[in-house]
C-alpha cells in the first residue's frame, strides 16, 4: 500500500501555518483520548470502509453534523489518516482550545462567509495529499435534520480532483442535542464511513453531479432513524432547555411562551403540555393538549408561522440587546447596549458605548445559517470585527434564526 504524505513527520516550524500537517504526537494523543471518552460515554458502533485506506492522494472527508461529538467520531472512523478539520474561528479565541486546535492542524474558518485564508489553508492540505475534514452544514443541527449547504465544496472537489469519503452519523443528535444544557444522554450512536468518489471518478463528473451525490450521502433524519432503532437515551432531564428551540405553542399560538422542566415542555400562556419519553418523542400530557410528535415536526411548523410573520410588507422586528465585540487578535469585550432590528434589508444596530452612538448594519447571510448560542446570543460580522448580541429574552434567539431563514426563503421566492 502506498504511504500517505500526511503521515510523514512534519518539518521544523511546519505547524505555524494553518493547513500544514498535524503534529503526530498531539494528534495521536487527542485522537486516542477523545476515542476513549466516546467509547465510555456514548458507545459508538463504527463501520469502516476499507477502501478509504487505499486512497493515496488528496482526500476530502465530509460528515453530517448532529452534535459536538462529530469531529472525534470522524477521527475514529478514519484512524489511519490524520485529518485537518475545518473549524469555526470562534473556538480559536480561547487560549487553551486554540493551542490544541493549532497542534492538531485545525483550520480556522469564519462561519457563513467566504474566507480566503481558510481556502488557502484547505488547498495547502490537499496539495500535500492530506485529509481535509469538513462538516458542510457549517453548524450543528437544530432539529435532527441537515442544514442546507451550497456547492462550494463540490467546486473544491472538482477543482482539486480529490477523492471524497463520507462519515455518516446517526444517534448523535439525540445523544447531545444542540439545545441541551445537561449534556450527554447515554444511548447509542451509529457511525458509517464510505468512500463516495475516487479522484478518477471526480474527473468525469460535473459540479452539479458531485453536489447531488454529496447531498444525498449526507442526508439524515434523526427521528426517522429512531423510529426504526428505538434506542433508549438515558437522561434525568430529557426535555430540559428544549424551549430554546421550540418557543411557540401549537395550541394558543403564543410566541416565546414555551418553557421546559425535566421531561416536560409546557406553555406559560395556556398550559398546553408535552411530555418527552426516553426515545426523544413527545406525547400530550392530557387529551386536551396539542403537541407534535418530535422536535423536527414542531420546528417545521414553527418555521411556517415565521414565514407568515415576515410576509407582511415592510416587516421589521426590534430586540433589546447587549453588545460585545472582538477582532481576530482579541476576545470579546463589552461594547454597550441598544436595539437590534431585523428586516428584509438585514440587521441594523443602534446603541451607545461610553456615551457615544454606535450604528452598524449587517446583511442577511448569503445562505441559510445563523451563528447562534440558542437561549443567549447571535454573532454577526462586518469588515472590521465580530459582534455578539445578547438578548434580554433568550428565546428570541431562535425566533430571530427562524425569521432569518424565512426571509431567505422569501428572497428566493421573489428574487
Amino acid at each position: 500500500m502506498t504511504g500517505h504524505p500526511s503521515s510523514a513527520r512534519p518539518r521544523p516550524n511546519e505547524n505555524r501555518l494553518p493547513g500544514n500537517a498535524p503534529s503526530p504526537f498531539f494528534y495521536r494523543v487527542i485522537q486516542k483520548g477523545t476515542a476513549m471518552l466516546c467509547r465510555l460515554l456514548v458507545h459508538p458502533r463504527i463501520h469502516r470502509d476499507p477502501r478509504i485506506d487505499q486512497v493515496a492522494g488528496p482526500l476530502i472527508v465530509l460528515g453530517n453534523h448532529p452534535s459536538f461529538l462529530d469531529p472525534p467520531l470522524m477521527a475514529m472512523a478514519l484512524v489511519k489518516r490524520r485529518i485537518n478539520f475545518l473549524t469555526t474561528q470562534v473556538y480559536f479565541r480561547k487560549r487553551l482550545a486554540g493551542w490544541i486546535l493549532n497542534k492538531v492542524g485545525a483550520i480556522p474558518k469564519v462561519q457563513f462567509r467566504s474566507d480566503s485564508r481558510a481556502v488557502k489553508a484547505m488547498m495547502r492540505v490537499l496539495n500535500r495529499s492530506g485529509a481535509l475534514g469538513i462538516f458542510p452544514e457549517g453548524q450543528r443541527s437544530l432539529d435532527g435534520t441537515p442544514t442546507p449547504f451550497d456547492d462550494a465544496i463540490a467546486k473544491l472537489v472538482r477543482k482539486t480532483k480529490s477523492s471524497v469519503s463520507i462519515v455518516h452519523i446517526e444517534g448523535g443528535y439525540l445523544t447531545w442535542p444542540r439545545w441541551s444544557t445537561n449534556r450527554f444522554r447515554r444511548g447509542r450512536i451509529h457511525v458509517k464511513s464510505e468512500l463516495l468518489l475516487t479522484g478518477d471518478e471526480v474527473a468525469t463528473l460535473s459540479v452539479d453531479d458531485i453536489q447531488s451525490r454529496i447531498v444525498k450521502a449526507l442526508d439524515y433524519h434523526e427521528f426517522d432513524w429512531q423510529r426504526q432503532e428505538k434506542v433508549r437515551f438515558r437522561s434525568a432531564k430529557p426535555a430540559e432547555s428544549v424551549h430554546h428551540i421550540l418557543h411557540q405553542c401549537p395550541k394558543c399560538l403564543a410566541e416565546l411562551a414555551m418553557r421546559s422542566r425535566v421531561n416536560r415542555l409546557f406553555c406559560s400562556n395556556c398550559g398546553n403540555t408535552a411530555v418527552m419519553d426516553r426515545y426523544g418523542f413527545f406525547h400530550p400530557a392530557s387529551p386536551e393538549d396539542r403537541v407534535f410528535e418530535d422536535i423536527r415536526t414542531w420546528h417545521v411548523w414553527q418555521l411556517t408561522q415565521q414565514q407568515k410573520a415576515v410576509s407582511v410588507a415592510g416587516f421589521r422586528a426590534a430586540y433589546a440587546v447587549r453588545l460585545e465585540t472582538a477582532d481576530e487578535e482579541n476576545p470579546y469585550t463589552p461594547f454597550g447596549s441598544g436595539t437590534l432590528t431585523l428586516s428584509e434589508a438585514g440587521f441594523d444596530y443602534e446603541g451607545v458605548h461610553e456615551d457615544q452612538p454606535v450604528i452598524r448594519h449587517f446583511a442577511l447571510p448569503a445562505r441559510g445559517g445563523t451563528n447562534a448560542d440558542f437561549g443567549s446570543s447571535i454573532e454577526l460580522k462586518d469588515a472590521d470585527s465580530s459582534c455578539r448580541f445578547f438578548f434580554e429574552q433568550g428565546q428570541q434567539v431562535i425566533q430571530v434564526a427562524d425569521r432569518v431563514a424565512a426571509l431567505l426563503d422569501k428572497r428566493t421566492a421573489n428574487p
